[in-house]
């Protein structure tokens, strides 16, 4: 894998579709493609990303689903352009704050990984439109959350949320909505008086 990229790492590569290829750690060479646009790296053995990775600087699209990767490093957050990020099926335990730094983020996909706690920078995700948290550990959600004005699809299935923050109400963009637990009455009122636009409630089993 170094060698092809010290093979093309002077060429204006757009896009990068290295999946499914049991690939158990990506080169620090990988820095140099300043020009990728999309980084298709899923469905392999990694268990860590290089701090490299942060020097993509023009990176819109990374999917790293179908992995084993525990910890994603802080230069994720230089990653300023980034609109869509996929972390699904991982053995994530925490999202580093500087995840809170991606401004141009819309998609955040987070499902099936072994998350504890979403740090609080995650509110400053003000361009968020779907984040999906399911299938975690989480037990609540922060605060922050509700500065996430823009987001229009939240899922939080199969984990085992007990404190939902009032501040879901400053959702209101919120269209689609997926709970694993029944929300207390304070809650519900919030939903039903304040969401005006949603379209899909569920309270999912937390059974798996």
């Amino acid at each position: 894998m170094e060698e092809i990229i010290d093979d093309i790492k002077n060429h204006n590569l757009n896009v990068l579709d290295i999946s499914d290829i049991v690939l158990n750690e990506i080169p620090e060479s990988i820095g140099y493609l300043i020009s990728l646009e999309k980084i298709n790296i899923s469905k392999n053995e990694l268990t860590n990303i290089n701090e490299n990775i942060g020097n993509l600087s023009n990176l819109r699209q990374l999917n790293l689903c179908q992995n084993k990767i525990i910890a994603l490093p802080k230069s994720i957050g230089n990653l300023s352009n980034l609109t869509n990020l996929k972390l699904c099926h991982n053995k994530i335990t925490y999202l580093p704050e500087s995840i809170g730094n991606l401004s141009n983020l819309i998609e955040l996909t987070v499902f099936d990984n072994e998350l504890i706690e979403l740090p609080d920078s995650i509110g400053n995700l003000l361009k968020l439109e779907s984040l999906d948290v399911g299938m975690n550990n989480l037990v609540r959600l922060p605060d922050s959350i509700g500065n996430l004005v823009n987001l229009e699809l939240l899922d939080t299935v199969r984990n085992n949320i007990i404190d939902i923050p009032t501040s879901i109400g400053n959702l209101i963009k919120l269209k689609n909505l997926f709970l694993s637990n029944e929300p207390s009455e304070e809650i519900k009122n919030i939903i039903t008086n304040k969401l005006n636009n949603l379209q899909i409630l569920e309270v999912v089993s937390n059974i798996i």
